[in-house]
């Protein structure tokens, strides 16, 4: 029973220790592109990802709330080895009405034990370009 028992709650490494999920801007507007990235700070883990996947929130008081982007991606899992880093640019809709601050948030799948979690980039604001 106590085999049982620490091979399912394993190390008491959190789901998403050595992952640094960023957005390389500070502020934006409607129409912008901003880069979103992922490094893999491990040594050993190996994590299956897909950054278009990754959904826009807008923080709305204590929660956050997914804005619409209207894109398509093909929903496949893609491996991101331990040291390595992969991007991708996001655009944001030219018809975004929703200002403020904002972050990506997306699910990543730890390869060793098949468990997902849930990572969110640092946040940013999207301003009018008024």
């Amino acid at each position: 029973m106590t085999i049982s028992a620490c091979s399912l709650t394993g190390s008491d490494e959190s789901p998403g220790d050595g992952i640094e999920f960023r957005v390389e801007a500070e502020s934006s507007a409607p129409g912008d592109s901003v880069l979103i990235q992922m490094h893999n700070r491990t040594e050993s883990t190996n994590y299956g990802i897909n950054l278009c996947l990754s959904t826009l929130e807008r923080r709305a008081g204590v929660r956050w709330v997914a804005v619409d982007q209207g894109r398509a991606c093909f929903l496949a899992l893609y491996g991101l080895p331990a040291g390595d880093t992969a991007g991708f640019r996001a655009y944001l809709p030219d018809t975004l009405s929703s200002r403020g601050t904002h972050r990506f948030t997306t699910t990543v799948e730890r390869q060793r034990d098949n468990r997902r979690f849930d990572v969110s980039t640092n946040t940013f604001v999207i301003e009018s370009d008024d």
